[in-house]
């Protein structure tokens, strides 16, 4: 639009004019295709494309994953989909599904927890089922019949501008097999800023302007002002309630990353009054209280953030909670329901393994144990715990082994150093 605008202030013929995008457009896809410090990835087009064949590269691995577990949704719930914005809810659990069958273990290093599909089709199949689908796929053939008759009815002046529209609509329907442009604000509304230019221009700048409100009495004309007042009002409480709470939450978060958990209790309580059913904010809540010992309010509070929050740092916090208590049992079963979600959790794995070998499973932790630190290699407390049980077992070079891994990891680690001292290493 600003080359559309630059031509006509400057005057340019369209010849020039049309040359001038060419050569515009080849210069930048060239500069681009070349390696560029300014890149975050360091990528040029080049590399970037041929990436997306390399089933072993962690953005196609990760999406091929994604993309599976959201066909087992459309599978599950063919016809109407799991619920508009269930999909980051049922995700993990669809995840751990999918995980579970030893034939997808390939993809377990990807697994991660995802709030969308990262394919927009995918989530309006798996959130809306077939009947989302068809919509959908309907809206697509009438902007499509739309655009064609745009470029029919457009003059010879303004055909580069309506296909030049018709293209960036078309490259964001392409950029939704891979990312989810309409989920995010800003590209959703310039998508259809776009549309509303492209029916305008289309029809060569002609539109047709009516105003129902002329034919309005005085007396229908107040009511529908104050109709419009009361729903303007009742809108703005709407938006702004939740936008208060952020406030507070962040504040919140604030205080708890400085440790000062008695002014972030202060704040998410705030938080809750104008934000009452976020589940981030019970999460936090239930962890302030994990930190203050407070174990049966921060299990109340972890199960009221389940309610609009799969994660499985809840699960893994509630197993804390449960640890701590003395619970055995329900703190493996949330140990492990994390662990599904996330098979990389290195400390999920310490933790279940430190709750096995209190029960004196030490087959079980010590396999546990294994796990976190082959995931983590800086795991300290899962190799302290290997460490300890090697030396009780008489085999001392094991457990030496184990001290001088963790002095490298923490050369300020008092319980490793007093050990190896003690044997004289």
């Amino acid at each position: 639009m600003g080359v559309i605008i630059g031509r006509r202030k400057l005057r340019v013929r369209h010849g020039k004019w049309m040359w001038t995008v060419v050569i515009a457009v080849i210069l930048i896809t060239v500069l681009f295709s070349l390696y560029s410090p300014l890149q975050r990835r360091g990528l040029g087009i080049a590399q970037q494309v041929s990436s997306l064949f390399d089933r072993k590269s962690e953005a196609v691995a990760g999406r091929l994953l994604v993309w599976r577990v959201s066909s087992s949704m459309m599978k599950e719930y063919p016809v109407l989909g799991i619920g508009t914005g269930n999909f980051k809810f049922l995700y993990p659990d669809y995840l751990a599904t999918f995980l579970g069958d030893e034939r997808n273990g390939l993809y377990r290093p990807y697994a991660s927890r995802k709030l969308r599909a990262h394919n927009d089709y995918f989530q309006v199949g798996a959130e809306m089922g077939l009947a989302g689908l068809c919509v959908l796929s309907w809206c697509i053939c009438v902007l499509f019949i739309a655009s064609v008759s745009s470029l029919r009815r457009s003059g010879e002046n303004r055909f580069a501008l309506v296909a030049g529209l018709v293209g960036s609509i078309f490259a964001m329907a392409l950029n939704a097999l891979i990312f989810f442009p309409f989920q995010v604000v800003t590209t959703g509304l310039s998508f259809f800023l776009i549309v509303g230019l492209l029916f305008m221009e289309g029809n060569d700048g002609k539109t047709r302007s009516f105003c129902f409100a002329k034919k309005l009495t005085r007396g229908r004309k107040f009511i529908l002002v104050e109709l419009i007042l009361v729903l303007t009002i009742l809108l703005s409480l709407i938006i702004t309630r939740p936008l208060v709470g952020d406030v507070y939450y962040r504040k919140g978060l604030r205080h708890s990353r400085n440790n000062e958990l008695t002014e972030a209790m202060a704040d998410y309580l705030k938080a809750l009054n104008w934000d009452p059913d976020r589940g981030e904010l019970h999460f936090e809540v239930g962890h302030t209280e994990l930190s203050n010992g407070n174990y049966d309010r921060a299990v109340e509070e972890f199960q009221r953030s389940l309610k609009t929050l799969n994660s499985e740092l809840i699960y893994y916090h509630m197993a804390n909670a449960y640890a701590r208590k003395g619970m055995s049992e329900e703190a493996i079963g949330y140990y492990e329901k994390a662990i599904a979600i996330e098979p990389d959790f290195s400390r999920a794995h310490a933790n279940l393994g430190n709750v096995h070998a209190r029960e004196g499973r030490w087959e079980q932790a010590l396999r546990h144990y294994e796990t976190a630190i082959g995931y983590d290699t800086d795991e300290i407390g899962a190799r302290l715990n290997l460490a300890n049980y090697w030396f009780q077992k008489g085999d001392r070079e094991k457990a030496i082994g184990f001290w001088e891994d963790i002095l490298e990891i923490d050369p300020e680690n008092k319980e490793a150093r007093a050990h190896l001292e003690e044997f004289g290493e």
